[in-house]
């Protein structure tokens, strides 16, 4: 119920401080961040770079993240690709995107057939990011209400073949980020 709350609060002022602001200020084309709890409860790191500013600021991501699994699950590869769209004026921004999470892990004591297990994840993403000037210091929080399993990875939580996943105890639904745009 609480999440409910914090997504309606966060489009609503999200839009309120759209409507608020009147000059527009041109990002930068590059931009670098930390987000946490991330994707996966700990922590991404992540290059973002702008690819279009009209309307909508149309910008491309792509970062690694850790990804805690049992013991005997030793991860190899963890990264995402995303696109996200930005509305706003000045400072405020709405943030609304997509991610691709692709991760590869293996597992050389619970396996059956291959100890290669490759899966991908599509996250939406809706948020606010508050940016000052074209260079510098940013800040985003980002609620990621749910997920979409296009090839499942070994459940980690049990999650019985349910590929389309609201969120649980293995994805946060708040990421908070902060970043420098240069």
């Amino acid at each position: 119920m609480k999440t409910k709350y914090l997504v309606l609060l966060s489009i609503l002022f999200s839009w309120s401080s759209l409507l608020a602001q009147d000059d527009n200020i041109r990002l930068n084309k590059n931009a670098v961040s930390i987000t946490a709890p991330a994707f996966t409860r700990i922590y991404s790191i992540n290059y973002e770079r702008v690819l279009r500013q009209k309307k909508w600021i149309t910008t491309a991501n792509v970062g690694f993240y850790h990804l805690p699994l049992r013991e005997s699950t030793k991860r190899l590869k963890a990264l995402f690709i995303g696109v996200d769209f930005l509305q706003g004026k000045k400072t405020h921004y709405l943030d609304l995107g997509m991610s691709l999470i692709i991760d590869k892990t293996a597992d050389f004591v619970n396996f059956s057939g291959s100890p290669y297990n490759t899966a991908a994840t599509l996250i939406p993403k809706i948020g606010y990011r508050h940016q000052k000037k074209a260079k510098g210091v940013f800040y985003r929080a980002l609620v990621m209400p749910f997920l979409l399993e296009i090839t499942p990875r070994e459940p980690i939580d049990q999650l019985e073949n349910n590929h389309f996943i609201f969120t649980s105890p293995s994805v946060d639904v708040l990421s908070l980020s902060i970043g420098y745009s240069f």
